[in-house]
């Protein structure tokens, strides 16, 4: 905790040496994601296309405005909470099966903003990059028939990446410290899935989920950007499959790009 406290007062010491005004803004607002996809564990017919970049998000960053009236440049942090989406579903008079996933990320945000005024509202444009610090998706899987009840539930990671964000806002002063801001930005990111682990089962015979899974490889999946990487895959390579292995799978891209409205304060401090 002291370390990150020394950085955060080495950057505005920094910022306030280099800036003519520093600006502390904080906003909350809700994201709908387009863009959908189908493409995941269940590449099926019944797949159904999904994003996850709905949900609540906050920010919260620094905006820092150097010796000119027009623009300034921002950075924060902001996260998501994210709806629980179908992946996957299977609704018939013999049985039921459906998927969720439920994404939970904390990015890091940079961008550079434009000011100009009309009347005595204040208009910003902003545009930059996005780069989650880590993601927590959980997916949760249900089948029921007549004869059984099957609940399983999965942790999964994903890779690197890299996204835009931008938008446009409007602020309205309220005193010479103080401005509450509407937003409206829009995201641009995806990211392939990593790893995938299977962490709790539950059924109706009162099975546990090292009973049903004993070996690793049922329970642990892996995922590899390139085909040549994929080493332990019972179907593609069976003489050499090892269960206290990790399974092999090819990535695949998730998408999590959202439209956002917003509200928010922000701050001058000098």
């Amino acid at each position: 905790m002291k370390k990150y406290c020394f950085i955060t007062l080495i950057l505005l010491s920094f910022f306030k040496i280099h800036a003519q005004k520093i600006q502390f803004y904080y906003q909350i607002g809700h994201q709908f994601g387009f863009s959908k996809k189908s493409i995941n564990d269940f590449n099926t017919g019944l797949t159904k296309a999904y994003t996850l970049g709905n949900g609540v998000a906050n920010a919260l960053q620094i905006n820092v405005f150097p010796d000119s009236a027009n623009w300034s440049y921002s950075i924060g942090v902001n996260s998501l909470f994210g709806n629980n989406t179908i992946v996957f579903k299977n609704d018939s008079i013999n049985q039921y099966l459906v998927a969720t996933r439920q994404l939970n990320s904390f990015r890091f945000h940079g961008q550079l903003n434009y000011h100009f005024k009309v009347k005595s509202i204040e208009i910003k444009l902003h545009s930059g990059v996005i780069v989650p610090i880590f993601n927590t998706i959980k997916e949760e899987e249900t089948f029921k028939n007549e004869s059984f009840l099957i609940n399983k539930t999965y942790q999964m990671k994903h890779h690197f990446s890299l996204g835009y964000i931008g938008g446009i806002g409007i602020s309205k002063t309220l005193n010479k410290k103080l401005s509450i801001h509407f937003s409206t930005q829009i995201t641009l990111l995806k990211q392939r899935i990593k790893s995938k682990t299977l962490y709790q089962y539950q059924d109706n015979m009162n099975q546990s989920l090292l009973d049903k899974y004993p070996d690793f490889a049922q329970r642990n999946y892996l995922y590899h950007t390139e085909i040549s990487e994929i080493r332990n895959n019972k179907t593609v390579l069976p003489n050499l499959y090892n269960k206290n292995k990790a399974t092999d799978f090819l990535a695949y891209s998730e998408t999590m790009n959202a439209l956002g409205f917003c509200v928010g304060l922000a701050y001058f401090i000098n």
